[in-house]
């Protein structure tokens, strides 16, 4: 398909962007209006209007010279951060008419049309549509159409502003004067005074020459000709799940924005099952007759194309969406999505109930509090119990580990295993009684031990170490250490320490009820004492 691009050029883009903050019109009295910067040596003009301009005033020249020629000359202080977000805002708007549209700073846009002006009833309707709107705006535009990007560009702002036929490229360009290749001020003169003053003198002049001359200007008709490759506006990829809707009067009401979500939910999901996909980001863009739009993103935990449970995603932020004067179009894009096949459904009734899948709520959640307060656990490659597993966000990736096979856990983990006082019948037989927070439980029922040994490939002063962190501190009740931080273990205590290089745990029952998960630090050493700790507690 032969790519047409569009170029749109706002010439008084400053000055009518001013008068649109304010609400103000142009002078009654037909006062000429400029914009001013400050500069060096004193304010200079930024940005004139048609009357600034007819009196021969050009940019960059001194205030105080500009007011000598014309006294009644209006002024004011030129805003060069809001013209450019305004631009680019109203790069983001252009979307309406293709997803491929970008600023071109100081006062233009570029659109890569191709395969969009049949939506609009052709190429035609689509550049009156697109002038109409700005116009409406209160912003004075020229668009012009053409087979490149730097013929459009050219065309709009030194030709006569209408679109350039598929093929007639040269016809056109040969036409204007050669300010429209963008001459430096030295290459200017040069050709001043060789007497050129029009592209197609340009094209008459030998390849070669030309190119050891002037090879700039060489590469940019060369663009704007077709003749070698030039970068269009695209700036990204298109997403491949689009669909998009427009409206023949605007809408502001909920009923009407929830109708419009509807019909594209509807599209996109016919779009996904055709090709097999779920999504798992939509975002869903307003179009304002203002020029602004409002973006609401949604992320999914699984990739999905039920447009019930997208629908139910999107109300929850749908109050959040502002219609102001009226939105007349909206558009809805998958730029991410992910294998989603169909699945077999069980036969129903009690013996053939499935879990229901958690996705949707997790979407719901992440949705209603936020991504990053919605978490899982998700286990680690790690055998240290309080290492083996953390939190990860609950829509994130899969884990990387499966869950080990392991003994029974406990459903409560203490932050930091606690140490008790045991008795117990050595050398490996469970505690027939200990003192947890000053409290004597006997021990009825026992089972263990589980030995679980050390991670000797990890380096000193790690999760072995912390925990252990009060055997190192006997004594030490009233201690305020981060549990989270890594403490060495005191090498003066260490004699009076066993070995621990090892634990061994036991999963007990309490005469108060209770089961507790205990362990013994190290093996039995007669000489050394033994330290007992309680880790959790299953119920």
């Amino acid at each position: 398909m032969a790519r047409r691009y569009v170029a749109v050029w706002f010439p008084f883009f400053a000055i009518d962007r001013w008068r649109s903050a304010r609400n103000a019109a142009a002078p009654a009295n037909d006062d000429p209006f400029v914009l001013i910067e400050a500069h060096a040596h004193g304010p200079r003009l930024a940005a004139l209007d048609a009357r600034a301009r007819a009196l021969g005033l050009t940019i960059g020249r001194p205030l105080g010279e500009a007011r000598a020629l014309e006294p009644a000359l209006q002024y004011d202080w030129i805003d060069a951060s809001q013209d450019r977000a305004t631009l680019a805002r109203f790069a983001g708007w252009a979307q309406r008419w293709t997803p491929l549209a970008h600023a071109q700073q100081p006062d233009g846009l570029a659109l890569d049309i191709t395969g969009c002006a049949h939506l609009f009833g052709g190429e035609t309707h689509l550049l009156q549509d697109l002038r109409a709107r700005f116009r409406a705006l209160g912003y004075t535009t020229r668009a012009a159409a053409a087979d490149t990007p730097g013929a459009a560009w050219m065309q709009v702002r030194w030709g006569d502003g209408e679109s350039i036929p598929r093929g007639h490229l040269r016809l056109h360009l040969n036409k204007l004067p050669v300010e429209a290749l963008q001459p430096d001020e030295a290459t200017r003169e040069t050709l001043r005074t060789l007497g050129i003053r029009e592209v197609r003198e340009i094209d008459a002049l030998p390849r070669a020459g030309l190119g050891a001359r002037f090879p700039e200007l060489l590469q940019r008709l060369d663009a704007a000709l077709g003749r070698v490759p030039e970068a269009g506006p695209s700036r990204r990829a298109v997403p491949r799940f689009r669909t998009r809707l427009v409206f023949a009067e605007p809408i502001a009401t909920r009923e009407a924005l929830e109708a419009a979500l509807d019909r594209l939910l509807d599209a996109l999901s016919v779009q996904l099952e055709r090709e097999v996909r779920g999504a798992r980001r939509l975002d869903l863009t307003w179009f304002r007759v203002d020029g602004s739009t409002q973006l609401t993103r949604i992320d999914t935990s699984a990739p999905t194309r039920s447009a019930p449970h997208l629908k139910r995603l999107f109300l929850e932020r749908l109050d959040r969406v502002d219609p102001g004067f009226g939105i007349d179009a909206a558009t809805l894009v998958a730029p991410a999505t992910d294998y989603n096949p169909a699945h077999q459904l069980g036969a129903g009734g009690l013996l053939g109930e499935r879990l229901r899948d958690a996705a949707p709520l997790i979407d719901r959640l992440q949705t209603r509090l936020g991504a990053s307060r919605v978490l899982r656990p998700a286990p680690l490659d790690s055998h240290v119990p309080e290492r083996a597993a953390s939190f990860a966000a609950a829509g994130g990736a899969p884990a990387r580990h499966a869950w080990p096979v392991r003994g029974p856990r406990p459903l409560l983990l203490l932050p930091r295993a606690e140490p008790i006082d045991a008795i117990a019948q050595v050398p490996d037989h469970p505690p027939l009684r200990f003192t947890w927070r000053q409290r004597t439980r006997r021990v009825l029922a026992a089972d263990g031990p589980e030995r679980i040994e050390p991670e000797w490939w990890r380096e000193a002063g790690g999760a072995l170490d912390r925990l252990l962190l009060t055997a190192t501190r006997l004594g030490d009740e009233d201690g305020d250490e981060d549990d989270a931080s890594p403490v060495a273990i005191d090498d003066t205590l260490s004699p009076d320490l066993p070995d621990p290089s090892l634990r061994d745990y036991y999963r007990v029952q309490a005469d108060d009820g209770r089961r507790y998960w205990v362990f013994r630090v190290g093996l039995y050493q007669p000489d050394l004492p033994t330290r007992w700790y309680l880790h959790g507690i299953f119920a």
